[in-house]
């Protein structure tokens, strides 16, 4: 389970180093050396989520057998279409594009707390967020 906060720097590129406690979370099963993420977009507080790719996977299965029709659309609308993949590099560095640092207002310091969720640095972390295990939400410190 993602727990505690890791303040970390972006470089000039938009990329931060993942701490290394949390890297193995990242792997894609059966190929442990590639490590993938994905990172979504808040749409209730100005932060970003970041998730596995094999656990995002597993959590959009289990909203399209939750949500009826309309609200599957909505889903996909508000939640899926601001969706970005990415890779963790062999440097284990994470590429933030442009366009999610600007919607979290991130910059170069950025702390990724409790559950993986990015905020400005010094910014109130309040809110609900989706948390490791996946099965429900947690408060954001």
């Amino acid at each position: 389970m993602f727990a505690g906060e890791f303040p970390c720097k972006l470089d000039d590129k938009g990329r931060f180093a993942m701490p290394a406690s949390l890297r193995e979370h990242f792997a894609m099963p059966g190929h442990l050396e590639v490590k993938k993420a994905v990172l979504v977009k808040s749409q209730q507080e100005r932060c970003l989520w970041l998730f596995p790719l094999h656990h995002w996977y597993t959590l959009l299965e289990v909203q399209r057998q939750r949500l009826n029709e309309r609200e599957s659309r909505l889903f996909m609308h508000y939640v899926v279409s601001d969706v970005v993949e990415v890779e963790i590099d062999r440097a284990s560095r994470v590429l933030v594009p442009r366009k999610l640092r600007e919607h979290a207002g991130i910059g170069e310091d950025t702390v990724w707390s409790a559950c993986m969720t990015a905020w400005r640095s010094g910014a109130a972390r309040r809110g609900w967020c989706i948390s490791a295990s996946w099965k429900k939400s947690t408060k954001c410190l």
